[in-house]
């Protein structure tokens, strides 16, 4: 079993000077972030961390970068556990999502279920 957490911040080259170094030091030492200087002509550099710091499972979280991009964060939680209550299927529902680009795709989406994750916490979605 394991839980990993990963931050980052994605800083474009070009005003790699506008971002104080007490900031990205801040960010580092007590947040355990990455910093991470690019030209963020693509999103591969984002789209690569997301996908290492997921173990995987997110393979591309944005299709193109904006014009504007200056910096961006982010944050990425990969659990890979035993549940001690298994999911069932059953209690999922086939649901419309919408991208950051606007495209649709139909997702499962989990409704009115609460699922006991450990003795100290409970994940519940709402219906």
């Amino acid at each position: 079993d394991k839980v990993e957490i990963a931050n980052a911040l994605f800083i474009k080259n070009m005003y790699k000077k506008d971002v104080k170094t007490d900031f990205t030091n801040t960010l580092k030492d007590k947040y355990q972030s990455e910093v991470i200087y690019d030209e963020y002509k693509t999103p591969k550099v984002i789209n690569d961390w997301v996908k290492k710091n997921t173990n995987e499972m997110i393979d591309g979280v944005i299709s193109k970068i904006p014009n504007d991009f200056m910096l961006g964060l982010a944050s990425a939680l990969a659990i890979d556990v035993k549940w001690q209550s298994e999911f069932e299927c059953v209690v999922t529902n086939k649901e419309e999502f919408t991208n950051l680009d606007s495209t649709t795709i139909d997702v499962e989406i989990a409704k009115g279920v609460v699922i006991e994750v450990s003795k100290n916490a409970i994940a519940s979605v709402e219906k």
